[in-house]
């Protein structure tokens, strides 16, 4: 399936008594967390890992790793697929994702200006 393809996946135990919308905040984009807030709270947590384990496997997958996660938009017509999954293992309930494919459309990376060089030309 992954054969010379780029691949992440992120893999995490839901954790009781986290304040999903707390970490959201800290942690989303401000359309994300806006779009988590507006959900009914018995959907939060589901959305919440779900969210955050395809961001996760994304960034794994751009091989940037999850300490850079800039904005990753998949379009319809992008190469990325990304596959949630959920199972419990015992009385753990477990969320996660895998991301595979090779094109990913990222915001701009930032210009860096420099300064103005006093030398003449000569």
């Amino acid at each position: 399936m992954a054969s010379g393809r780029d691949v992440g996946i992120d893999v995490e135990v839901v954790k009781p008594g986290v304040d999903v919308l707390a970490v959201g905040e800290a942690q989303f984009a401000a359309e994300e967390s806006a779009w988590l807030r507006a959900l009914p709270v018995s959907e939060g947590t589901l959305a919440f890992y779900r969210l955050r384990t395809r961001k996760e496997a994304l960034a794994k997958a751009d091989g940037r790793g999850i300490a850079f996660q800039p904005a990753v938009e998949t379009r319809p017509d992008s190469q990325w697929q990304v596959h949630s999954f959920e199972f419990t293992f015992g009385e753990k309930e477990i969320y996660g994702a895998l991301a595979f494919g090779a094109d990913v459309h990222r915001l701009p990376e930032p210009v860096v200006k420099r300064a103005p060089s006093n030398h003449a030309a000569v």
